[in-house]
């Protein structure tokens, strides 16, 4: 992060807009596709597109806590935030290797 452009205050104010406004779109999403049964049969990778904007949470936080002094309160958050939506991205794709090895 070249000095004195952006502070980790401002980097760190944006990541926690970012995990709202991917949970504002991908819970809808997620919402109207599981309203109605799907076969698993018919199963394929295009479903994990409905995470993939949260699955981006774990790469962004990532780059936060580059610029985030690890000392700091606040890093922890971001660090098991992270870990936590980047964990749905792997539910979502382990589902899917389950499907195709039954």
């Amino acid at each position: 992060m070249p000095s004195g452009h952006i502070n980790p205050d401002l980097i760190y104010i944006l990541f926690w807009v970012y995990v709202t406004l991917s949970l504002l779109v991908c819970f809808p999403m997620l919402m109207i596709w599981f309203n109605k049964p799907h076969d698993l049969t018919t199963f394929t990778p295009a479903w994990a597109f409905l995470v993939f904007p949260m699955m981006l949470v774990g790469v962004i936080a990532f780059n936060v806590l580059r610029v985030i002094p690890p000392e700091e309160p606040r890093a922890i958050g971001v660090l098991l935030v992270g870990y936590a939506f980047q964990g749905l991205g792997t539910i979502s794709w382990s589902s899917y290797l389950c499907t195709l090895l039954v």
